[in-house]
């Protein structure tokens, strides 16, 4: 059985994001705007808008505000649900 060593090094290693605030932000936008002939999926757009807000995007608030409107509640709090899994999940998808 090896033994390794934790030192701050590691442990900035294992804690580092698996995506920044930016590539959150570009997920959601891509979730928006929808595919090549599909529909836009609000739920995952503003999963990634709020992941990117929590990052410090600023854009990401408004987006996540923006698209809200157009969301029931029920879809808001699966979006929500979902950005926890992602972040208890540490993004390993």
């Amino acid at each position: 059985m090896a033994f390794m060593e934790v030192t701050e090094k590691n442990l900035t290693l294992v804690r580092a994001p698996i995506a920044d605030g930016q590539e959150m932000l570009e997920r959601g936008l891509v979730a928006a705007a929808g595919r090549e002939g599909q529909t836009s999926d609000l739920v995952n757009a503003h999963k990634w808008f709020n992941l990117a807000a929590s990052k410090g995007c600023v854009p990401a608030v408004q987006y996540r505000k923006e698209i809200s409107n157009e969301m029931t509640r029920c879809e808001i709090v699966e979006a929500q649900r979902l950005a926890r899994d992602w972040l208890q999940n540490a993004g390993c998808n």
